[in-house]
């Protein structure tokens, strides 16, 4: 049968077709046990009538291999709408892009790296790869075990932590994959926005969901759900993304 990723997007698409004019989609990033398709994953779809789940899976390559299989969009396109997104938050400054994510992912030779390369070189947008030493990737990655601890308060200071350590770098934006994205949805940017007004935050899944419903989203500062708002297919009330715009 379908997968978790594949059933996900089939709703979407369903949504869609169902309701026409307008559709809501809810991107739920939450901390996730590797890949694995969980209970609550289940419990998540059963939402009310015209609202649909996607379970967000982290990032790597394969995801984005999956991606275009599912909705016929090339994986490049995907990577390039989000750096596409901070160039245009930014400017033509040039600028530095922390990734955070697996060593998988961060390998100079994966796929996902090399698309991220020849992106950065078609947008002129620079992008720094780093290591699990990096200061900014270590930090973050000790908030996603407090938050698996339950020690929230203690992953909003460790974020912040990251965050900051990304300004004094000189990073102007921050990327952060499923697992981070969540720790900052969920404590870091509710209750700490005004510290945070030069970081902007980037889901890929949500760029995904504007590729798939072309509608644009907002962030809803509640239990770590992106809210995408389509007026109508190829339109949005709201194009909002990240952190820097929404508050």
């Amino acid at each position: 049968g379908l997968g978790p990723v594949a059933g996900a997007v089939l709703l979407l698409w369903i949504a869609r077709l169902a309701h026409g004019r307008r559709a809501r989609v809810l991107l739920y990033s939450r901390p996730r046990k590797g890949n694995t398709w969980q209970p609550e994953d289940e419990a998540f779809f059963r939402v009310p009538a015209r609202r649909y789940a996607v379970a967000c899976n982290t990032f790597h390559a394969f995801n984005l291999r999956r991606m275009r299989a599912l909705v016929g969009a090339r994986a490049d396109d995907i990577v390039e709408g989000a750096i596409g997104y901070l160039a245009s938050r930014f400017g033509r400054q040039p600028s530095r892009v922390q990734l955070l994510g697996s060593k998988k992912t961060r390998a100079p030779s994966s796929p996902y790296a090399l698309q991220m390369a020849a992106a950065n070189a078609r947008l002129k947008h620079p992008i720094a790869l780093v290591g699990k030493s990096g200061a900014l990737n270590t930090a973050a990655w000790k908030s996603v075990t407090a938050v698996n601890k339950g020690e929230y308060a203690k992953a909003s200071a460790l974020l912040l932590q990251a965050l900051d350590a990304a300004r004094r770098a000189g990073y102007a934006a921050v990327v952060l994959g499923c697992t981070e994205y969540s720790v900052a949805a969920h404590f870091a940017i509710e209750r700490n926005a005004s510290s945070l007004d030069r970081d902007v935050v980037v889901d890929p899944l949500a760029i995904l969901a504007r590729r798939v419903l072309g509608c644009g989203w907002r962030f809803s500062h509640a239990r770590g759900v992106d809210v995408c708002e389509c007026e109508s297919p190829g339109h949005c009330a709201s194009v909002t993304a990240g952190v820097a715009q929404s508050r």
